[in-house]
């Protein structure tokens, strides 16, 4: 659950220098479109597990059509997810040029949608229908992109949800220290260090940054993600687990690769799996998206031929 996105993909050919200013003119190929965001940490997570709910907002629009068959297509319910009139629904377009014969890359993104900041009888209702098919669900991943899917309310039943033992795990690129009292975070190396500058003094440790925020936050475990330096997991008990890249470090496009790796980790916990056993599996997870161009997800195939990859080779720790 959280902030519902979609990712489309402008492509074309760059042909000349415009005269109106001096940026090129890109002649237009096609579009793609993906699900983005909570969108596909719901995408990851029904490739690899049996039954997928999806909560969040959308707009009454065109992206909103384009957006939810995708997400059904997948096998994900989507009967939480809410459609709010006059608002619009959250869309990244990346514009993607190069020649013919070459790979095409980014050029600039436009984004679109603003936050719900403030709107408490929306975030009552999506904390309502969370707390109704609660009890058909054994784990939860927060995706916050900054769009306040997640209000207070939602954040309260969540922690609540936490406390009668089910696992909830959050994912936040800009409010970590929002949630609290509950089973996980993922964050990637950025995210720990603005952390430690904001409740830490600047603290610039990330394995003192991981392990106070246990303390601070409440938390069983963090996992912290490092790009091509692995993974290290904390946990509540003193343990601390360093887990090699898996796979090269010559990374194509790191699109998707956090959500990859809460949604991966957050469905080894919720499936009653060893924390450790979980964070190896999202490490391999991300080994397989990174190598793929634009947001993409990890097959159960892929996933199980990474981690026969990493074990011939001898990568992952013992535990």
């Amino acid at each position: 659950m959280g902030d519902l996105i979609l990712d489309e993909y402008v492509y074309g050919v760059p042909r000349r220098l415009s005269r109106e200013a001096p940026v090129p003119i890109i002649e237009y190929e096609g579009s793609r479109y993906v699900p983005g965001g909570a969108c596909n940490s719901a995408s990851a997570a029904a490739a690899v597990a049996e039954t997928v709910h999806l909560f969040g907002f959308v707009g009454n629009d065109q992206n909103a059509k384009r957006l939810l068959p995708l997400l059904q297509e997948r096998g994900i319910n989507t009967s939480g997810v809410i459609v709010v009139p006059d608002w619009q629904t959250v869309t990244k377009t990346r514009i993607m040029a190069g020649s013919i014969h070459t790979a095409k890359h980014q050029v600039v993104r436009i984004d679109k949608g603003t936050p719900l900041v403030g709107q408490k009888t929306l975030h009552e209702r999506l904390a309502a229908a969370i707390h109704q098919a609660a009890p058909n669900i054994d784990a939860w991943l927060i995706s916050d992109y900054g769009y306040m899917t997640v209000g207070k309310p939602v954040e309260e039943v969540l922690k609540d949800l936490s406390a009668e033992g089910a696992v909830v795990v959050a994912d936040s690129r800009w409010r970590i220290h929002d949630f609290s009292r509950i089973t996980a975070v993922t964050p990637n190396e950025e995210e720990a260090l603005e952390f430690g500058r904001y409740m830490l003094n600047f603290e610039k440790d990330v394995r003192r940054i991981g392990e106070s925020m246990l303390e601070i936050l409440q938390l069983r475990y963090v996992l912290l993600t490092r790009g091509n330096k692995g993974m290290i997991l904390f946990s509540a008990d003193g343990k601390r687990k360093e887990i090699p890249v898996a796979g090269t470090t010559e990374i194509v496009d790191v699109s998707g690769a956090g959500d990859e790796v809460a949604a991966l980790f957050t469905a080894g916990l919720g499936a009653g799996g060893d924390p450790l056993m979980a964070a190896e599996l999202a490490n391999a997870a991300a080994g397989v998206v990174v190598m793929k161009r634009g947001t993409a997800v990890a097959s159960t195939d892929e996933i199980r031929a990474k981690l026969e990859e990493v074990s011939c080779r001898g990568a992952h720790p013992e535990p």
